[in-house]
């Protein structure tokens, strides 16, 4: 409830995004290049489940 209270408040901002909007161009112009998404994670400091993530909310359009 805290935590609600708070986002309503504008005073929770939750965690950091790991990727920032130029490093996800750069995600998706590697993936559609073909390059395999393990490597793509591994030189961006992230783990292939945080890629994945990514690639499930952050670069699907919403109401697809």
């Amino acid at each position: 409830m805290r935590i609600a209270k708070a986002e309503r408040e504008g005073v929770y901002k939750g965690r950091k995004r790991a990727l920032s909007e130029e490093q996800l161009i750069e995600m998706q112009q590697r993936i559609t290049n073909g390059e395999k998404k393990a490597h793509i994670a591994k030189s961006l400091g992230v783990s292939r489940v945080t890629l994945y993530q990514y690639l499930n909310t952050v670069c699907t359009p919403r109401g697809e």
